[in-house]
């Protein structure tokens, strides 16, 4: 009689013990159902590392069956990504200093070969986001290859020097390309234009 009372305690333990755990595994998968945003994904290293420097740092990533391939695309995204901020960030500061940034200096041939002032501006911010980002380096690398021998990876640029630095550099880079009359403006409101490129990119 002892021997059948343990055994029926035994299995109603055992079954209790079965329930909670079956009933926790419902819930959490109850609870990623619920998720309007579907199931959280981490950042990679390279990613954490660009948010944690922004404006100075930015990830890309790239997937290629080459290994070459997928490096530089990688590479080429976040540099694109650094350089769209940029651009932003001057266009930004020179409304902030009403500096006509689509009136080139008389000399500038690049300035020239442009026609509508859209162009002009686009044109303009591309060659100075283009020399002052050119110098930005690869920190880190992450590598994948999955079973399709497909090759996945993800870097984190790193702009040499400081936000105060890059700011100092890009208005240096404007006032030598736009007119003599923009000039004086920029040259007036030279700190005001630095702080709006620096506040720009730290906020992207």
């Amino acid at each position: 009689m002892k021997k059948v009372l343990i055994s029926l305690l035994s299995t109603a333990m055992l079954g209790f013990v079965s329930c909670g755990t079956t009933r926790n595994a419902i819930q959490a998968t109850k609870s990623e159902m619920e998720s309007p945003y579907g199931k959280s994904v981490e950042l990679t290293v390279c990613e954490r590392m660009a948010e944690e420097k922004p404006g100075l740092r930015a990830s890309g990533k790239g997937v290629s069956y080459n290994e070459s391939s997928a490096r530089q695309i990688a590479e080429l995204e976040a540099r694109a990504q650094m350089s769209r901020a940029l651009e932003t960030a001057i266009i930004n500061a020179a409304k902030s200093a009403n500096v006509d940034i689509t009136q080139f200096a008389g000399g500038d041939r690049d300035g020239m070969s442009a026609t509508d002032a859209g162009g002009k501006q686009n044109m303009l911010t591309e060659i100075i986001s283009s020399n002052i980002i050119g110098g930005a380096n690869v920190i880190k690398t992450e590598k994948f290859y999955d079973s399709n021998r497909k090759y996945t990876i993800f870097v984190c640029l790193e702009y040499n020097g400081t936000l105060q630095e890059m700011a100092h550099r890009t208005y240096e880079q404007v006032r030598q390309r736009v007119s003599d009359e923009d000039r004086a403006k920029i040259d007036k409101e030279n700190e005001k234009f630095e702080e709006e490129v620096k506040q720009f990119m730290m906020k992207k």
